[in-house]
């Protein structure tokens, strides 16, 4: 638990504390298959919201709600 909250919490403070410099600095010293690699897990990030939203409607619980 204490692992977790230190990776999702240090790179998160580090970003609003520094600001766009650190991220300007990242992106520019970044090498280019991870850049690559953030891209294309973004690009799939639609993908996932719209097959769990699809999971979701397809229980008979939920059917009243849409």
């Amino acid at each position: 638990m204490a692992t977790r909250f230190l990776f999702s919490s240090t790179p998160a403070f580090f970003i609003i504390y520094f600001g766009s410099s650190i991220m300007a600095w990242f992106i520019k010293h970044a090498p280019h298959w991870l850049i690559l690699g953030i891209t294309n897990g973004g690009k799939l990030l639609p993908m996932l919201g719209i097959a769990t939203f699809l999971f979701v409607i397809g229980k008979p619980n939920y059917l009243p709600y849409f």
